[in-house]
């Protein structure tokens, strides 16, 4: 089967769980010997093709357009022209800030999904584009796309492209639609008053752009309940991510690692923040054995000065330089959406992972097992100490960690429901 992968982003060039997602369902389209080509919903630079042919196996090309400078400016580009951005901007801090204040994370996080519909209204004033669709020369350059490829069916991926399926209707090709993590999305623009771009206005327009597809994919659980009940009529399917097992294995010493391992994101600087200050410290001093924590990723430039006890390793080209290292890994977040890839990822290298019950968040319950869950501050420096005291019950948790992540986290376990449904788009 011939498709197109149509995004809006260059996700080959971010390095966080975006890039992880795309890279990894590409991968698995063109083992069910697909033929698939990229198209990019924005420019491209000779460094962009550089950039996607190191990071995506196969044989795929990449497309893109340019945008017209004489295309319809959306409202939010007029704010820019006239130096207004700024002003919402500080609007969007002092209103997140205070609702931040005034609602714990912990209950912000805890939200129902579809009120956050109503917080969307403001949107539409700031930025109108995506509610018309694309601008017509992008529109224009999609169906010459099509001409060119002539796919059997278009992959759409996150909901922000979700226009293209209403020209992929209108020239009779199926698609389907990643809408990937939009519970997330939706708390976010919470926090920000509406004042977001990331999201759809209202209910009746999501439904109206993900009815016209033959199947809609979700990361969370709580979004394909959401939209089962929006859209009856298509095919919804829950698509976790999947991840490849590597056994870590750490040479014996009576030191336990612990690791910590994220982007620079906020819900990630808080949660580092936190384990500095309040569960580090309180780990070496009741640990029963030596200890030591690891810092790695995009988050270790917010580790600012030394502290007893911890190592920074900064950007890792692979993670498994990280993984060797470690024996616990603490997903310990206490805000933010989606499936945490990085607490999946722990498990799939085999390691004794701490998680709140955010850093747990999107995973079933018969995986979640494999947590050691601790919601306080308290509960999460008991487990360590736990840890500390009994290797035997490191080992035991590593072990398990490995066993379910080999059961569930295959690419053919995690994507076979997707490409089940992707295999039936020629089914006219």
């Amino acid at each position: 089967m011939r498709l197109l992968f149509v995004t809006q982003g260059r996700f080959w060039n971010w390095d966080n769980a975006s890039r992880l997602r795309a890279k990894s369902v590409i991968e698995a389209l063109v083992s069910e010997r697909h033929k698939v080509e990229v198209f990019c919903l924005g420019a491209l630079s000779a460094i962009d093709q550089q950039n996607f042919a190191k990071n995506i196996s196969g044989i795929i090309t990449l497309h893109g357009v340019e945008p017209d400078v004489s295309m319809k400016r959306s409202t939010r580009e007029i704010l820019w022209l006239f130096n207004l951005m700024p002003a919402v901007e500080f609007v969007r801090h002092v209103f997140g800030q205070l609702i931040k204040r005034v609602i714990p994370a912990r209950v912000l996080n805890s939200l129902p999904a579809r009120p956050i519909w109503l917080f969307n209204c403001l949107r539409c004033i700031l930025d109108t584009s995506p509610f018309a669709g694309a601008s017509s020369q992008i529109d224009r350059a999609f169906v010459a796309a099509i001409d060119r490829f002539k796919p059997d069916g278009v992959y759409i991926r996150c909901l922000d492209a979700a226009w293209v399926g209403r020209t992929c209707a209108q020239n009779h090709i199926p698609s389907v639609i990643d809408a990937q993590d939009v519970v997330y999305l939706r708390r976010d623009s919470l926090i920000k008053g509406g004042l977001t771009n990331n999201i759809y206005a209202n209910r009746k327009l999501e439904h109206d752009l993900l009815s016209v597809s033959r199947a809609v994919f979700s990361i969370q659980l709580e979004d394909v309940q959401i939209f089962r009940e929006m859209l009856p009529k298509v095919h919804v399917v829950h698509v976790g991510q999947a991840f490849v097992t590597h056994r870590c294995s750490r040479s014996s010493t009576q030191e336990l690692v612990f690791g910590f391992l994220a982007s620079e994101g906020p819900p990630n600087r808080a949660a580092l923040d936190e384990l500095l200050n309040s569960i580090w410290p309180h780990i070496r001093s009741g640990s029963k054995c030596p200890v030591r924590l690891i810092v790695a990723g995009r988050i270790s430039d917010f580790v600012g000065s030394p502290v007893m006890g911890v190592n920074v390793l900064g950007v890792v080209d692979d993670v498994r330089d990280f993984y060797d290292r470690v024996d616990v890994v603490l997903s310990t977040m206490r805000y933010g959406g989606g499936l945490k890839f990085k607490t999946v990822e722990a498990l799939a290298h085999g390691k004794a992972v701490i998680a709140t019950q955010c850093g747990a968040q999107g995973l079933a319950d018969h995986v979640g097992a494999a947590l050691l869950r601790a919601e306080t501050t308290e509960a999460i420096v008991q487990r360590a100490i736990l840890l500390t005291a009994n290797r035997e019950l490191v080992a035991i948790h590593k072990e398990c960690a490995f066993k379910i992540a080999q059961a569930h986290f295959s690419a053919d376990s995690v994507y076979r429901p997707m490409l089940n449904a992707i295999s039936k788009l020629q089914d006219r």
